[in-house]
């Protein structure tokens, strides 16, 4: 790693940060970083007249009046919120009605664009998924969605006031594996030359090797609090948003892992916290969606998808608080049959919860299009030949089932003594 991302993190424990410059030198950012204009080169300015203590050369300060980093921003509960006393018009007048940032596909026979919300903007949710099902392509997928204005995995349209902005970084890939994750997606898509400049509205971070991606982490007294690199990434984004003047739509952090503290997912206070955290984020400009990759739990990659009412509980792997504090959980889910029938890889995504859209019905068939690609929806001839491999399948395991219960009564039956019918005469 070079030298100056080191020292960047030296300088994350330090406290001495600078919301720009350093987080630049953390993730190596383009000069471009908000594709309107080069990054302010903060490390070469000359110093105020009379500040001793300015960064040298380095980029470190010596002196002993160093800012400390800014916390992450919290104000009064109380004395930030003029609504506190709610008004007469709340109950006179008809509340503004949500935004969406995905919308359910339309029915059949409609003239509509978009169905039912179905991904509130402004909430937190997570996508879990077995390691190596797709739930990295399929986020890359969501980023590209929002840029290009085309449905997420070709069923979900994208809301009305869309930005075209997101923020996408993948905790566990370097430059160059973002890259191909980008562009092998954007294949799968069918993305034209056109749809595929508009990546620019993508602002792309690669998180491998970097050790300062915590966005919480313990005190004393067992509490819980932002890191300093919280707050840092939530003033970077929002200048951007500021200076560029366009909003953020969608905050995708992958996976869960590389950014919860220490005890996240085994302590449900922890978890709590971390949700806290990542609320603050969609309070940026935009109000912006965040959604976080998980993996799901081994129980319910043993059990199968769970029913509905229980399937969010128990899909997500470690702290419930983690589904609990979450305002929307979808799962992925690999179809093993795929591989038995020699078809290309499938998966099914499926909605678990939302507390404020629809439950899209069902589950969504999606397309590997090949092995450790991309994700695209399945085509219905794709569809028909594994639906007809599931019942092949299923009529198999029905047959082995018989078999070994016939073998099994044919055994008892030869093992038990004939029976006593008395003297012959």
């Amino acid at each position: 790693m070079p030298k100056k991302t080191e020292d960047a993190a030296e300088r994350f424990a330090a406290g001495k940060l600078d919301p720009d410059a350093d987080f630049a030198r953390a993730f190596n950012g383009p000069p471009d970083y908000n594709r309107g204009g080069p990054m302010p080169d903060r490390d070469n300015e000359p110093p105020p007249p009379g500040d001793d203590d300015a960064p040298d050369a380095s980029g470190r300060a010596d002196g002993p009046d160093v800012q400390p980093a800014r916390e992450f921003p919290a104000p009064d509960p109380v004395a930030a919120h003029p609504w506190a006393w709610p008004p007469v018009e709340w109950l006179t007048e008809e509340p503004p009605r949500r935004a969406y940032l995905l919308h359910d596909a339309p029915g059949a026979g409609s003239f509509e664009t978009r169905g039912a919300g179905m991904l509130p903007r402004g909430k937190v949710g997570l996508l879990a998924a077995a390691g190596g099902v797709g739930k990295t392509y399929a986020l890359c997928g969501l980023a590209l969605a929002v840029v290009t204005r085309r449905p997420w995995l070709g069923h979900f349209p994208v809301g009305e006031g869309c930005h075209g902005r997101a923020v996408l970084i993948l905790g566990e890939e370097d430059p160059g594996e973002l890259q191909r994750r980008l562009y092998v997606q954007a294949r799968a898509m069918d993305l034209t030359r056109e749809q595929r400049a508009a990546v620019v509205g993508i602002y792309a971070l690669p998180g491998a090797s970097l050790d300062a991606l915590a966005l919480t982490q313990p005190e004393e007294h067992g509490t819980r609090a932002a890191t300093p690199y919280a707050g840092l990434l939530f003033e970077h984004l929002k200048r951007i948003a500021d200076e560029t003047g366009k909003g953020w739509d969608v905050v995708i952090l992958d996976p869960l892992s590389r950014f919860a503290g220490p005890d996240v997912e085994k302590d449900n206070s922890a978890a709590t916290r971390l949700i806290q955290v990542l609320e603050r984020f969609t309070t940026l400009p935009g109000n912006p969606a965040v959604i976080v990759a998980h993996h799901t739990s081994q129980a319910s990659r043993k059990e199968g998808p769970a029913e509905l009412a229980t399937a969010a509980a128990t899909a997500v792997r470690g702290a419930t608080g983690l589904t609990d504090g979450s305002r929307w959980v979808a799962t992925l889910d690999e179809v093993a049959v795929s591989s038995l029938a020699n078809l290309p890889g499938h998966a099914r995504f499926r909605v678990v919860k939302s507390n404020y859209g629809r439950f899209p019905p069902g589950s969504l068939l999606l397309t590997r299009e090949e092995a450790g690609g991309g994700l695209r929806a399945a085509t219905r001839a794709e569809s028909d030949a594994l639906t007809a491999a599931e019942e092949q399948a299923e009529r198999e395991a029905g047959a082995k089932k018989q078999r070994a219960k016939n073998a099994e009564k044919e055994g008892a039956a030869s093992e038990k003594p004939p029976k006593d019918t008395g003297p012959v005469y």
